[in-house]
């Protein structure tokens, strides 16, 4: 439960500290790991046997490739903070971004609980509370971008770069360009074959509160990643409508972008 809670993360807004959009996301999401690793320690003493059987299971199953990928990297993290300029800005990171070796550490805590204690139906429940929580973000985004202001029971003001409980429209930007991707990968997954039409409509839902921000960067991200999962779609995809739309679109958006760069000096633009 402590695990599957951190989806509510991007909700956390505390009005009490100076960056309200991103210290209390970064303290509401280490409390919770911290909790439940302290939980599992706890329970794997007064059960070590289970424990231990519970973990060679677990690594007879792991992707051991994956597994030394996340360790090497953690290494480089602790490795580049004993050796950086500063020390103790590296490992606690600057308070507006919450960045430091500390996030890594609580991010490598919970991939490790969750490899470890998630089952199928866990990690299903995890994704759709995430995704249910972006698709309430997004409707805020566009609730701000459209003039909708509310004052309970949460405080929704006009915008023309839409903040919606992330606080800075870049960073809005780049968490719906990951959960369209999200999206993306659910319209062709068979467990979801029956809510096709609804992760489409949730796409496009996405996509548009995306281009509400006005990020250009996230727009570049966009086309590239839009571009690389046509390609993924074309060469993978079982379903032959999906393949033959996904080489028109690949088209079109080609045909747009050279057009777009051969007439980008055009007074026009």
């Amino acid at each position: 439960s402590l695990l599957l809670s951190t989806f509510f993360v991007p909700l956390i807004i505390t009005k009490f500290s100076v960056y309200p959009f991103v210290y209390g996301k970064a303290l509401f999401m280490y409390a919770l790991i911290e909790a439940a690793l302290f939980c599992y320690v706890l329970w794997a003493l007064f059960n070590w046997n289970y424990a231990v059987r519970e973990l060679k299971e677990k690594w007879a199953q792991a992707n051991k490739k994956l597994v030394v990928v996340l360790v090497a990297y953690l290494v480089m993290m602790v490795v580049s903070t004993v050796f950086a300029a500063s020390p103790s800005v590296s490992f606690w990171g600057i308070p507006e971004r919450s960045d430091g070796l500390m996030l890594h550490l609580h991010l490598f805590d919970f991939i490790l609980l969750t490899a470890i204690l998630f089952e199928r139906r866990d990690w299903i429940l995890y994704i759709k509370g995430l995704f249910g929580i972006t698709l309430f973000i997004t409707l805020v985004a566009w609730m701000e971008y459209l003039g909708v202001e509310l004052s309970f029971p949460f405080i929704i003001k006009e915008r023309t770069a839409p903040l919606a409980f992330i606080g800075n429209p870049a960073y809005l930007a780049s968490f719906l360009l990951s959960f369209l991707y999200v999206a993306s990968l659910f319209i062709d997954h068979a467990l979801f074959a029956k809510h096709r039409h609804f992760f489409i409509a949730s796409g496009v839902f996405i996509l548009v509160a995306l281009l509400f921000t006005g990020i250009r960067g996230v727009f570049m991200g966009l086309v590239v990643s839009g571009a690389l999962l046509l390609i993924q779609t074309i060469f993978s995809s079982s379903h032959k409508k999906a393949k033959t739309s996904a080489g028109v679109v690949l088209v079109v958006i080609v045909l747009v972008s050279g057009f777009f760069i051969a007439t980008r000096t055009h007074p026009a633009w």
